[in-house]
Order: structure tokens, then sequence, then C-alpha cells
């Protein structure tokens, strides 16, 4: 399942998910929450994803 919303809630709802992918800048945002949290430089570049998801081991 793909979601998306604003940051604000995003974080309250952070631990409802397996995975979060936010800007790069918005990493810290996330301290302390369950999920992997990748961050990217691009959100629209499908090469930095699929790279940044092997890098935290997810298959």
């Amino acid at each position: 399942e793909v979601y998306h919303t604003n940051v604000g809630d995003a974080k309250s709802q952070a631990n409802n998910y397996d995975v979060v992918f936010c800007s790069a800048s918005l990493v810290d945002t996330f301290k302390g929450t369950k999920p992997i949290v990748i961050g990217l430089k691009n959100l629209l570049a499908e090469a930095e994803m699929e790279e940044k998801i092997l890098a935290a081991g997810i298959k």
C-alpha cells in the first residue's frame, strides 16, 4: 500500500508503516519512530529509490 500525506500527519502516523520515504532534509523529523526512513534528494528519481531500498536491506 502506498500512502502520501503532509509531514505533520506523516510523523504522527509513521509507526503504522514499515518504510517512510521523504526528502533527505526531513529525515530527522522521523527520529524516534519505528519505520525505516529513507531520505531522497530527488523524490521522483526511481534509480535513487532503488539504490536506497537495496542499501536499507529491503527486498
